[in-house]
């Protein structure tokens, strides 16, 4: 059902399952009455959203079924209680990865902008002296110069 894999559902997407989570209820042996299955999606919906949270939902079904020891409940409890802890501290070593990866933005930021005015106040001699020959656009003398390959290549006409 949770297509979006984000562990909610709308309450009327829900209710469009009633007559599915019926039967495997029944097929699990699951004590309940079907006219409460339909009140169940109003009333686990705790917040009022129009949104069904997993969590709302376990609790829901936990309270609908008459044979579910007490005890069941607060190991249920218990075990939902650690694992939102878990979520919450995860959480927070995210943010703080996330803190630290705009820190280090901003500082790489300020590096390019400075290697960048370096860059731009450098003599420009400084800059010719420091490119390459081989791979760089031709000065005036070379492109004045004959070239011994053209030289060559009237040769071959002849």
């Amino acid at each position: 059902l949770d297509v979006n894999k984000n562990r909610v559902l709308p309450r009327s997407i829900l209710m469009n399952y009633t007559g599915r989570i019926a039967r495997l209820f029944e097929s699990l042996g699951v004590n309940f009455q079907r006219t409460d299955l339909d009140q169940m999606f109003y009333i686990m919906d705790y917040n009022d959203t129009g949104i069904i949270e997993r969590s709302e939902f376990v609790q829901g079904v936990v309270e609908l079924c008459d044979q579910i020891r007490p005890m069941s409940i607060l190991e249920l409890h218990c075990q939902v209680s650690k694992c939102s802890s878990k979520v919450e501290r995860c959480e927070s070593k995210v943010d703080n990865a996330v803190k630290s990866l705009e820190h280090f933005d901003v500082k790489l930021d300020a590096l390019v902008e400075a290697l960048s005015g370096l860059a731009a106040s450098q003599p420009r001699a400084l800059s010719s002296e420091l490119a390459p020959t081989d791979g760089g656009a031709p000065t005036q003398e070379e492109v004045r110069a004959p070239r011994p390959e053209a030289q060559r290549c009237d040769d071959d006409v002849d």
